[in-house]
C-alpha cells in the first residue's frame, strides 16, 4: 500500500484498486486473512475483515507463507514469534499479487 501499510484491510482495499486481488497464491504474493466480518462504515465499508497478513514462500507440495506476531499452533495474531507456517486455507481471504 502507499499509506498504512500495517492495516491488513488497506492492504486489501488498495489490493483491489489495483486489480492485484487473486485467489491464487503465488510465492511473493501476500497471503491475507479474515475473520469472516464485514465491515461497516468509513474506508472498508462493506469489506470481509482482514486480521492477519503473511508472505507466501512456497505454493508446493505444501502452501507455506512466512508470518509475524503469531503463535506456533494454528493461528493467533497477537503471538510473539516469526515463523514459517502452513497457511490456513479455510481463513484466506485473498492474495494480493505482487505484480
Amino acid at each position: 500500500p502507499s499509506h498504512d501499510v500495517g492495516a491488513c484491510n488497506e492492504w486489501v482495499l488498495q489490493g483491489r484498486q489495483l486489480g492485484r486481488l487473486t485467489n491464487e497464491p503465488a510465492p511473493g504474493a501476500a497471503v491475507v486473512y479474515t475473520n469472516k466480518k464485514v465491515l461497516t462504515g468509513g474506508r472498508y465499508d462493506g469489506q470481509l475483515d482482514a486480521v492477519h497478513i503473511g508472505l507466501v514462500v512456497r505454493v508446493d507440495p505444501v502452501l507455506l507463507a512466512i508470518e509475524g506476531n503469531t503463535i506456533l499452533g494454528a493461528s493467533d495474531r497477537g503471538g510473539w514469534v516469526q515463523t514459517l507456517k502452513e497457511v490456513d486455507s479455510t481463513r484466506v481471504l485473498c492474495y494480493v499479487s505482487a505484480e
